[in-house]
């Protein structure tokens, strides 16, 4: 079974990376793959004082993981990785 568009998420675990080699061998010739990070910001709001730093550390945790997928996907034609803001499930959905 290969499939034309796969949209997985990658939070920067070895398990996300996994993901990602998975959904390429079930890729079609000409498929494309969508690596998703997702920035859980609202998290943020529960930190108090430090809202701001957990907000930017979040915020650089996904980016480091969506720069890593990206690398992972080079050599592939139609391959992109995105970070959006929002709930995991929500997301991805």
């Amino acid at each position: 079974m290969t499939l034309q568009r796969i949209v997985f998420g990658v939070d920067g675990s070895k398990a996300g990376f996994e993901a990602l080699c998975q959904a390429n061998r079930l890729l079609a010739p000409r498929g494309g793959l969508v690596a998703v990070t997702v920035a859980e910001e609202r998290i943020a709001v529960h930190a108090g004082m430090q809202a701001s730093k957990v907000l930017h550390d979040g915020r650089a945790e996904a980016e480091a993981a969506r720069q890593a997928a990206r690398e992972l996907l080079g050599g592939l034609g139609d391959a992109e990785a995105t970070v959006i803001a929002g709930r995991p499930s929500d997301v991805l959905r």
